[in-house]
């Protein structure tokens, strides 16, 4: 970060402690994604929801 000039130090400062205080709440984290078992992954691929069949699905593949 030296890179950014001191002006914004301010700034930096600001947003850290806001991160710090957010995540303290349980707020600023990403949260983890339910896991899905081979069973369900292999269900939503018979139903096209997942794969190649429309961009839809596409895009929920990825």
């Amino acid at each position: 970060m030296s890179n950014i000039g001191p002006e914004f130090s301010l700034s930096r400062d600001a947003y850290a402690a806001r991160s710090k205080s957010l995540n303290r709440q349980g707020k600023g984290s990403r949260k983890l994604l339910p896991q899905l078992t081979d069973d369900q992954i292999d269900d939503l691929y018979q139903k096209q929801i997942l794969g190649c069949h429309t961009p839809n699905a596409l895009l929920n593949t990825m």
